[in-house]
């Protein structure tokens, strides 16, 4: 059987996010030594050097990137809700 968690390559209050203070290094680090064999990963906007950056943290602490989910479009839903809101 193999272990994953949630982490953040940002600071989030996001509720089903772990790893959430945006430190990936120490995170990366603690998660290898809890044993951990993947994680879902938040995003927010990075350039392709940083995603390539982090790609390799992962890869040297040994954990497999599992589902990356980018969340720099949070902006823009919530532009688009207050948009409805005041539609409706």
């Amino acid at each position: 059987m193999k272990y994953g968690i949630t982490v953040s390559t940002y600071e989030t209050s996001f509720g089903p996010i772990i790893y959430r203070d945006g430190k990936l290094k120490q995170n990366i680090a603690e998660m290898s030594q809890l044993g951990y064999d993947g994680v879902d990963l938040f995003v927010n906007r990075k350039t392709d050097e940083e995603l390539l950056e982090i790609k390799e943290m992962f890869r040297e602490g040994n954990i497999e990137i599992n589902t990356y989910l980018p969340f720099f479009w949070q902006k823009l839903a919530s532009s688009f809700r207050k948009s409805m809101a005041i539609s409706v």
